[in-house]
């Protein structure tokens, strides 16, 4: 959701006391820092309520808007954590992301079998139903299917 001038003003306020407290390691600076820390963060509850409300009220009407905002406070982002492997009983680390793609290659290729192309499945005696019917449908038909899509959903 997009902030206020207000609320990034706070944010910037509160990086800039920490930079100040970071550096001098001040009681007094820590605390500038807090008070700086809590607004920001009173500033940005003030914000989200209204607009989490207005979702929650419309959620009806328009339920792909609210579990769009539900789904995107749910899934957590992160990444692969560094990997150990053996290699030659020798324990290494991968931390870069070709390493890590390096070494979950190796481990997901080892796991396969290669089969050989040259023969293939024998399929007399399997009965093999066509579920699809052709079915032609008309442009008015198409039309008035597609106009009583909901698309909220």
């Amino acid at each position: 959701m997009p902030i206020s001038k207000e609320a990034q003003n706070c944010i910037k306020r509160k990086h800039n006391a920490w930079k100040r407290y970071i550096k001098t390691r001040d009681p007094t600076k820590y605390r500038e820092y807090c008070t700086a820390r809590n607004k920001a963060k009173s500033i940005l509850k003030k914000e989200r309520k209204p607009k989490e409300r207005e979702i929650a009220n419309m959620s009806k009407a328009n339920c792909k808007q609210f579990w769009e905002y539900v789904n995107s406070k749910r899934k957590v982002r992160s990444g692969v954590a560094e990997l150990h492997t053996n290699e030659n009983g020798e324990t290494k680390i991968a931390y870069t992301d070709k390493e890590k793609a390096d070494v979950l290659a190796n481990f997901f290729s080892s796991v396969f079998t290669n089969e050989g192309n040259d023969v293939a499945p024998d399929l007399e005696g399997i009965e093999v139903h066509d579920a699809s019917n052709n079915n032609q449908f008309s442009p008015e038909e198409a039309l008035k299917l597609i106009k009583q899509v909901n698309v909220s959903k």
